[in-house]
């Protein structure tokens, strides 16, 4: 698994097993569900393969919803509610917990780019 930081690895380790879609899938969440994301997202992707580095730099603030093997495509861009949709149009319609009228922003900076690779 590798880490990467707009565009910089920041970390890795390795890993065996298998990814099965059996359960909720959260982001910004600690292990325990006991602390949540302090920060801002912009764009958020979920891919089923392995991207290159260069691809993920040249393509960190928007892709094609239509790319091949992008499974869900979240762009944050509604600008209000609680629910996020998927751009890929697969149905992956994001659930915001905890999120207040007053915590939207649509001027995000696009600069954070988190990569699993595997």
């Amino acid at each position: 698994m590798k880490i990467y930081i707009n565009g910089t690895l920041d970390a890795h380790m390795s890993a065996t097993g298998t990814i099965a879609p059996n359960g909720t899938f959260q982001i910004s969440r600690s292990w325990d569900a006991n602390r949540g994301f302090n920060g801002q997202f912009d764009e958020m992707r979920v891919w089923k393969s392995a991207l290159a580095q260069s691809t993920i730099s040249a393509n960190k603030c928007s892709v094609s919803a239509k790319s091949t093997n992008l499974e869900a495509y979240w762009k944050f861009d509604e600008g209000t509610g609680t629910t996020i949709a998927d751009a890929t149009g697969h149905g992956h319609t994001a659930n915001l917990l905890n999120m207040e009228s007053t915590d939207w922003s649509t001027t995000v900076p696009c600069l954070l780019v988190l990569f699993y690779n595997r």
